[in-house]
């Protein structure tokens, strides 16, 4: 992760360094009309470093959480899947002293995500590339692109539909993301791209 932080306060010393960190993310999802909507709670932890910081204090921790609204639209192909998203967001961060980092940061946005789904729905593996830009948020100083690769290995006899959700399997996925946080007034900004990779269990 990259964490870029600059201010116009006199007494602030900007922030730029690098850290290795774990990246965690749990995500319970409830299919209101499969596999049209769904609701979806999520939260990610990105901390414990794996590498300690060259410099005392430069370290951050940031926690997300997420609850979203979805509606997949009509799939015109196989390989690909659209999903309208409105979510309700929060987001803070947690420094050595709370000497730089911002603070609760919550709000609405609206966002669509696209799938594409290499080897179509019904494959054995299912490898697909999503995509994530947020097109409205009352949020104006918060800007993000999310981009990765995800690979699903399932196993076991599915027990609804959509498959996808309802059959247990091993998920791996290869993320990008690149967060931008305006502070209120101009009085600075947080630059954040993370990249990493994750292994999880879909149950």
């Amino acid at each position: 992760m990259d964490y870029v932080e600059n201010q116009t306060a006199p007494a602030f010393v900007d922030q730029d360094f690098k850290e290795k960190s774990s990246w965690s993310e749990f995500a319970l999802q409830y299919y209101l009309l499969p596999p049209y909507f769904d609701i979806t709670a999520s939260a990610q932890y990105t901390g414990g470093n794996i590498s300690e910081p060259k410099l005392k204090g430069d370290q951050i921790e940031i926690l997300t959480g997420q609850a979203t609204l979805g509606w997949v639209l009509p799939q015109f192909s196989e390989f690909y899947q659209l999903k309208l998203n409105l979510e309700r967001f929060y987001m803070t961060t947690f420094t050595e002293d709370n000497d730089f980092g911002f603070r609760n940061l919550v709000g609405w946005q609206v966002y669509p995500t696209l799938e594409w789904l290499t080897f179509g729905s019904d494959a054995f593996m299912q490898i697909s590339t999503f995509f994530k830009v947020p097109l409205w948020t009352d949020t104006g100083n918060r800007r993000e692109l999310t981009a990765g690769l995800k690979f699903r290995i399932p196993f076991g006899q599915r027990r609804g539909f959509p498959a996808y959700a309802y059959q247990t399997a091993i998920i791996l996925k290869v993320f990008y993301t690149d967060l931008r946080v305006q502070y209120e007034n101009d009085t600075g900004e947080v630059e954040i791209k993370q990249s990493g990779a994750s292994i999880g269990f879909n149950w």
